[in-house]
């Protein structure tokens, strides 16, 4: 076995899944989800939850944070979903 990827993150992902034809990962933790290029070890991209920024704003309101990820119609122009714990 092979050591590809390390990396410390300050938050706890809450989600992980591998794109099943290209060569990287993305990671999700309650607020934000990375994409990561497992060949150069480097983050591709962030998306932040748009739904824990508008919330963030408004008091005692609970904030929705990321469950899980997917990515769709993966083997040709393919989406990626991420879904939250308020639906």
């Amino acid at each position: 076995d092979d050591q590809m990827f390390v990396n410390r993150v300050g938050a706890v992902p809450t989600a992980i899944k591998f794109h099943p034809y290209e060569n990287f990962l993305a990671v999700a933790d309650a607020y934000n989800v990375s994409f990561w290029d497992l060949e150069q070890g480097i983050t591709v991209s962030d998306i932040p939850n748009p739904a824990a920024i508008e919330k963030a704003t408004l008091p005692l309101t609970r904030i929705s944070r990321i469950t899980s990820v997917e990515f769709m119609d993966a083997h040709d122009q393919g989406l990626f979903m991420f879904c939250t714990d308020d639906g």
